[in-house]
């Protein structure tokens, strides 16, 4: 037997998120209980794991994102292609402004600021100039019409339970005016 084959069939037939959802690799046997084994895992680790698996875990927010520099990340330098950060520069006179910059070390462009009107200027140029094509506008007609025609659909159907529902309780006076 080749050293491939026998590696293929040690292999244990659990996926990492079984093993690892295993109160023994924390080096418990129940979470209340210690195991004799030295744990692959801190108490902690294992836990946040477990929190990961459910959907729990959240990201930390960056401090860095700021409502004063929207295009942060999505504007890229035009010598070297690199997302532009942003920040606020002071001038002599105290009064703070805004500015687009290259942080790219090998970078022409490095450290060199670019007023944040320019920049979203000039986006916003960009995106009045965007025309959509006609095979776009086709299929936005068709997927509103698609939709358009399922809830027509569903009010045709719900106008029909309601028919049935008023006569149903026409049917229901009715008899109880009789008797």
């Amino acid at each position: 037997m080749s050293p491939l084959m026998f590696r293929a069939r040690s292999m244990p037939s659990q996926s990492p998120r079984a093993s690892a959802t295993k109160q023994t690799l924390e080096g418990r046997g129940r979470i209340d209980q210690k195991g004799v084994h030295e744990p692959l895992f801190s108490l902690e680790d294992w836990l946040r794991v477990q929190d990961v698996f459910d959907g729990k875990a959240m990201a930390p927010r960056r401090k860095d994102i700021n409502e004063d520099f929207p295009l942060r990340g999505f504007v890229c330098c035009a010598d070297c292609g690199a997302p532009m950060t942003a920040c606020w520069s002071r001038s002599r006179n105290g009064v703070k402004h805004p500015y687009y910059l290259c942080a790219q070390k090998s970078c022409p462009s490095h450290r060199k600021s670019v007023r944040r009107d320019d920049v979203e200027s000039a986006v916003a140029d960009v995106l009045r100039r965007l025309v959509p094509g006609q095979a776009l506008l086709k299929l936005a007609a068709k997927m509103f019409k698609d939709v358009w025609d399922g809830r027509v659909s569903k009010s045709g159907a719900a106008v029909n339970s309601l028919k049935l529902k008023q006569q149903s309780c026409k049917n229901r006076s009715t008899s109880c005016l009789i008797s």
